[in-house]
């Protein structure tokens, strides 16, 4: 899983025991429930 941040950094994070298409599952079903949170976070990051 890649991290994005506001300064253009990023992070590679690796699910252990998920193959790549249950890691995309994954990631997509946490942005989904967590969208609201994950955006004023970054547009925190953005003001820095």
């Amino acid at each position: 899983m890649d991290i994005n941040r506001p300064d253009g950094s990023k992070d590679t994070r690796y699910i252990r025991g998920l193959d790549m298409k249950e890691s995309l599952t994954y990631a997509i079903n946490v942005i989904t429930e967590h969208w609201e949170l994950h955006r004023e976070q970054y547009e925190r990051g953005l003001r820095k």
